[in-house]
């Protein structure tokens, strides 16, 4: 028994100003949902209290960097820690490990019985679920009440390859020397389809 005390970490009470984020974190956050995260924890600051951070003992934080940065903006002076002495290794395993995502929302279940709540403005991507009902509706549909129409696909339908560029000369140099044709652009992604599929006039389906 004396041994499994010995062992137990401890969450610690510390100042905020005494932390610090980790630099080497590959996870990052889209504004909006950091405002998100902001307004959560003004909301429900006892968040914070039953979800301690972890942090090396010379208080940089491996695990809730988007916390920390939220508290520090909002001018919370201390937060609860769990302070580890892990080599190296173990700590890019947690980093890594801690922001996986492991579980899948059940949106069917979030339909029928969460819809009381606010999910969009706790960051919770609710359109999906419009989205897979939508295309489920449609897949289903007898052909001949809708002809012409493509059969919508699922994200299990396709698989995806993301190339990032140094920059744009690098990124229009390769799209150059492969005569590569893109379905959509915004200002820091392309997508396309290979082989490439020519994105079909929508005013040219007929619906019956």
């Amino acid at each position: 028994m004396s041994s499994k005390k010995k062992n137990q970490l401890k969450v610690q009470l510390v100042p905020t100003e005494s932390l610090a984020p980790y630099q080497d974190n590959p996870r990052h956050i889209r504004e909006e949902n950091y405002d998100k995260l902001k307004k959560s924890l003004e909301e429900f600051p006892t968040m914070l209290d039953v979800r301690p951070l972890v942090a090396r003992e010379d208080g940089t934080v491996l695990g809730g960097n988007m916390r920390l940065r939220a508290a520090q903006e909002l001018g919370i002076e201390q937060l609860p820690v769990v302070f580890v002495d892990w080599d190296e290794d173990k700590q890019r395993e947690f980093v890594i490990k801690d922001n996986a995502n492991f579980g899948e929302w059940d949106w069917e279940k979030l339909a029928n019985e969460w819809t009381d709540l606010p999910l969009t403005d706790w960051s919770l991507p609710v359109w999906n679920l419009e989205q897979a009902k939508t295309i489920e509706t449609v897949n289903d549909l007898d052909n001949d009440e809708w002809v012409g129409m493509p059969e919508f696909e699922t994200a299990s339908d396709s698989f995806k390859i993301i190339i990032h560029f140094e920059s744009e000369a690098d990124r229009d140099e390769y799209v150059a020397e492969r005569e590569m044709q893109f379905n959509h652009k915004t200002t820091g992604a392309w997508s396309t389809w290979h082989p490439f599929r020519p994105q079909r006039d929508r005013n040219a389906f007929e619906y019956q």
